[in-house]
């Protein structure tokens, strides 16, 4: 649906839906009438009361899906589809809202797992991590294998590594799932490379920091870009800047020039595989040149 600027994209799924609540409305009535109309040719025939109560398609033309059915379904398409815009508008109590009312009235269809993710990741926005993980645990349920339950098993580990400062072993349970998802064989590269990135973080903050130099740099050296070029390189750039980081710590704790050196590897590797902003990266390199010239 493209209907212009997102404000008002809502207002007019609203008046959608209450276009097709009163579809709904008339497709029932309808279906009433046909069957009183049913009733009383069947009472003038046969006095059976199980025939009574039969609608016969071919006299009524009912179709095997009622029509409200297909209303309910439009409903909840646009239900769906509001809640969505107000998350990305940032407007979360109020996305939290419409995807209730969805997953609501939407039954079970097609996008009732993915109203689930969203409704995750509202809640994550808000800072609601524990129950975030309820509605991620319900995608990889019922949809096990797919790209949706991957990518809701990955955020369910994002949102036990956020809390990871009120239980302690938080960490190693977040770091366990990156682990088990980084084993899978069903995992898309456009996802490893975040996968890669955030076990990276896991032992950065468990305070294994070559483990954690392993991972950025894995990411930084080897992540492809053939797919999804724009969203890798940003798991690329954050690696990078992460790993960089820890070398010119250890370079301060050490005095080891080494360190700088590893350091100005990463932005010949940023600047030779052509990921934006080549500038900076040449001008944070230059940087590093003048601490080798200060030493």
């Amino acid at each position: 649906m493209n209907v212009g600027k997102p404000e008002n994209s809502f207002e007019l799924i609203d008046a959608f839906i209450k276009e097709f609540q009163s579809m709904k409305n008339l497709s029932n009535n309808n279906i009433q009438n046909t069957e009183i109309n049913n009733i009383n040719q069947n009472t003038a025939t046969n006095n059976s009361p199980t025939e009574t109560m039969t609608i016969s398609p071919q006299n009524n033309n009912i179709n095997d899906q009622p029509p409200d059915k297909n209303v309910n379904k439009d409903i909840s398409d646009l239900l769906y589809e509001k809640a969505y815009i107000l998350y990305r508008m940032k407007k979360n109590d109020e996305a939290l809202t419409a995807v209730d009312n969805f997953l609501e009235t939407g039954g079970e269809s097609n996008l009732t797992p993915r109203g689930f993710f969203l409704k995750g990741e509202i809640l994550s926005e808000k800072g609601d991590f524990k129950s975030a993980i309820i509605e991620y645990e319900k995608v990889a349920k019922k949809l096990p294998g797919s790209k949706l339950e991957i990518a809701a098993t990955k955020r369910i580990a994002d949102c036990i590594f956020s809390i990871r400062m009120d239980e302690k072993d938080n960490l190693k349970k977040a770091l366990g799932i990156f682990e088990t998802l980084r084993n899978r064989t069903d995992v898309p590269d456009e996802f490893m490379t975040q996968i890669k990135y955030s076990i990276g973080r896991c032992h950065e903050e468990m305070g294994a920091v070559q483990n954690a130099l392993h991972f950025y740099n894995d990411v930084v050296f080897s992540s492809p870009l053939e797919h999804q070029k724009a969203r890798d390189s940003v798991w690329i750039i954050r690696s990078a800047e992460a790993a960089v980081r820890l070398y010119l710590k250890q370079y301060r704790e050490t005095g080891k020039t080494d360190m700088i050196f590893c350091a100005k590897e990463i932005y010949d590797k940023l600047i030779s595989r052509g990921i934006q902003p080549t500038y900076q990266f040449k001008q944070e390199k230059k940087n590093l040149d003048t601490i080798l010239e200060i030493k």
